[in-house]
Parts: structure tokens; C-alpha cells; sequence
């Protein structure tokens, strides 16, 4: 989980052993001699106790993996962003930076332009801002600027808290598990909750089993970066048979306990009755009442149930598409936690169909590899809504 806080004193060794690494040393703009202790412990003071400089440090799952520090007057604040090697090109950066503007402009609100300089030869730090919508200003031999307006009201769209609710162990993984390990790695928080046990439409099983296949689907979670999985209890492949009520106040609990902004289920059309139940009680559920947090419902397709599903009951068609080219080796490694679940090819769920799938919805929408979602709704909220109900809660 990405965490944000402020440098604090301790800090001053940590932020000079990353200066010095050679990699930053080597695209310093003034001098490529590392700086002495001495000369950063006077400069990290000097910072630290300036109103117009913001140093920010990014902890992922409470390990320090980088810095943020935004410097300079209200016209032209400069930013500087260094992230460890292996915290990078998992999207962490552009969340960070997104959240740290927004600090910033709350506590200075005449914050207005960012100004960022990158090396002619460095396309992954131009992509990165360019993300964030900001635009060449200017260039010299060595290096090119880049502004933006400090962001201010708006919408926010980034999720922040999600949940995914199925129904059996696995579904999680093969319908959203490398969007779910994409935005734990960018600093979202994941939980998951599976309503029916997954086993009992098998023929009979005892406690042990469903133990196992428990510990399957906390390994999976693990693996996507989710913080917890919880279990419903429900009857496999039985849903229909309990009260859509029992069904609905067991989402509504979870949900209580974690008010997420953004809620991942199955498409209300599978040819499974659980995956249709969970639908029908994740709307119910999520219902757009005054106070609620949720901000878009996402229906996933899960492969052997979205595919074979009769037309009248309504196909899988995706309004969405999530670029997984980084995660979806991630997405193939938690389902291999599924030991009993995981099929030989041609069978959608082998490791083969489920990379196949991604690159037909990569091809559809322009990237190497895609999930697809259906969009259930979305509601926009302003930053000043966003955090009253955070707040409130």
C-alpha cells in the first residue's frame, strides 16, 4: 500500500544516500561529484523549515521507495521525484505526485504552476509527466521543460479504496486480478470479498477443503498486493436459494467496514447463478444513496461463465479497458495459487486463455495487454466531497 508523509529530520541520511546514487549523480545539471554530508545536512535544514518547499517521502507497504519535493514560489514551483529501481513502472509515481499537488495546494492555495526539467534522453520521466498533463514549454541541449497547473476542485477519479466482490475463489483473479495488482501497486487499498465457498457444487467436502482453498485465496490476494480476503459462507453454485436480502446485508457489512470509492464485480449476465447473485446484491448494496462513498462499479468478465453465457441473458460488452502489460504476469502467478483451479489448453483457465484474452482486449484497445470492464456507474465527486465523506466515516 502506497503511503505519503512528510520528510521528517531522520530522513537527512536516507535522502543523501539516494542522491548520491549514481544513476541521479549522473543526471546532475551543475556538478557529477556526490554531495558530502556535511553540505546536505545544511541544504535538508534549510529545506525542511522553508514555507515554499514541500518534501514528500513515498512508503510502499511501509518501506521508504522514494521522494517528492516540490520547491519554489507560487508561479513556478519546481518538482523533483526520485523512486528506487524496484518500485518503479508499477504507476506509483503519477499517483504519488497527483496526491502530493493536491497537498500542496491546500496549504498553499495561491499554488498555480509546476515546473518540471527532464534530460533530452530520459522519455520514461517526459512519459510520466506528460500523464499527469503536463506540457513542453521549452528546450535546450540537455534537457526539456514541462508545466502544469497545480490541480485544484475538480473531480477525483483515482481510486483510492477498492473492493472486489465475487463469488468464488478464483473469480477475483480471473476477472480483475491485474487491474486489483496494478492499483495496489500504485497506492490503492484492496479488499476482497468472496461470498460463496467455491466447492460444494463438486460433490461433498468437508471443512478441510474449503480450508484450503480459504488459504489458496489469501495466497492469491497476497500475490495481487490486497490486503484481506473475506469469506460469505454462501452455497457454491446455490445463491439462488438464499434470500437476495441475506445476500445484500453480507456486501453491506463488508462494505461498512470499508467504505471503497471503487467496487469491482461479475457482469450481471454471466451463465453462473452466483456470479448473476453477487451482481444483483453488489447494486443493491452499493445503491447510490446520499453519504455513500462508492463512486464506479465495474463489472469484470470472468472466463468459462461470461463467454458461455446464452444471449437473453444479456453478453459481456466492455466500456472499458485497463492497460495490464506490467501486471498481468502478476494476474497468471495468483491464479496458479488456485492449485485445484488452474486448466490445461485450450480450457479458458489455463494460463494460456487467460493470457490470450488479455492481448484480444489489448488489441482492442491499443495496448499490449487489457482487462475489460463493463461500466455499471460512475458518479463524479469533488475533491471537498471526496474528503467530507471520508470524514464522516
Amino acid at each position: 500500500m502506497l503511503g505519503l508523509r512528510r520528510a521528517r529530520p531522520d530522513d537527512v541520511d536516507r535522502l543523501l544516500a539516494w542522491v548520491n546514487d549514481p544513476a541521479v549523480i549522473a543526471t546532475k545539471w551543475h556538478t557529477r561529484a556526490p554531495i558530502t554530508p556535511a553540505a546536505h545536512a545544511h541544504w535538508f535544514a534549510a529545506r525542511l523549515a522553508d514555507p515554499e518547499t514541500d518534501i514528500w517521502i513515498l512508503e510502499l507497504s511501509g518501506r521508504p521507495v522514494g521522494q517528492i519535493r516540490l520547491q519554489g514560489p507560487d508561479d513556478a514551483v519546481a518538482i523533483d521525484v526520485f523512486v528506487v529501481p524496484d518500485a518503479r513502472r508499477c504507476g506509483l509515481a503519477k499517483v504519488a505526485i497527483m496526491r502530493a499537488l493536491v497537498a500542496m495546494r491546500a496549504r498553499r492555495p495561491a499554488a498555480r504552476r509546476v515546473i518540471a526539467e527532464v534530460r533530452q534522453e530520459n522519455a520514461p520521466s517526459r512519459a510520466l509527466f506528460e500523464a499527469l498533463g503536463f506540457a513542453a514549454t521549452g528546450a535546450d541541449g540537455e534537457r526539456i521543460t514541462l508545466a502544469a497547473n497545480v490541480p485544484a476542485g475538480g473531480t477525483s477519479m483515482d481510486p483510492t479504496n477498492v473492493a472486489a466482490v465475487f463469488a468464488h475463489p478464483d473469480d477475483e483473479v480471473l476477472g480483475a486480478g491485474a487491474t486489483l495488482a496494478g492499483l495496489a501497486a500504485a497506492g490503492a487499498r484492496v479488499r476482497i470479498l468472496l461470498l460463496a465457498s467455491g466447492l460444494a457444487a463438486r460433490g461433498p467436502t468437508d471443512e478441510t477443503e474449503i480450508g484450503k482453498l480459504r488459504a489458496h485465496a489469501r495466497e492469491a490476494a497476497r500475490r495481487l498486493g490486497a490486503e484481506s480476503v473475506e469469506f460469505g459462507g454462501f452455497p457454491d453454485n446455490a445463491m439462488d436459494t438464499v434470500p437476495l436480502l441475506d445476500v445484500v446485508r453480507r456486501v453491506e457489512s463488508f462494505m461498512g467496514d470499508f467504505p471503497a470509492d471503487t467496487v469491482f464485480t461479475h457482469h450481471g449476465g454471466d451463465l453462473n447463478v452466483d456470479h448473476r447473485r453477487t451482481f444483483e446484491a453488489v447494486v443493491t448494496a452499493c445503491r447510490p444513496l446520499p453519504g455513500s462513498a462508492v463512486r464506479t462499479i465495474l463489472a469484470a468478465e470472468v472466463l468459462s461463465s461470461s463467454e458461455w453465457a446464452p444471449t437473453p441473458l444479456g453478453g459481456f460488452t466492455p466500456t472499458e479497458f485497463v492497460d495490464v502489460s506490467d501486471t498481468i504476469d502478476r494476474k497468471i502467478d495468483a491464479m496458479s495459487a488456485y492449485a485445484g483451479e488452474v486448466r490445461t489448453w485450450p480450457h479458458p483457465r489455463s494460463p494460456e486463455g487467460i493470457r490470450n484474452l488479455a492481448s484480444l482486449r489489448g488489441q482492442q484497445a491499443g495496448f499490449a495487454a487489457a482487462e475489460a470492464f463493463q461500466t455499471v456507474r460512475r458518479r463524479n465527486f469533488t475533491h471537498d466531497q471526496v474528503g467530507k465523506l471520508r470524514h464522516d466515516r
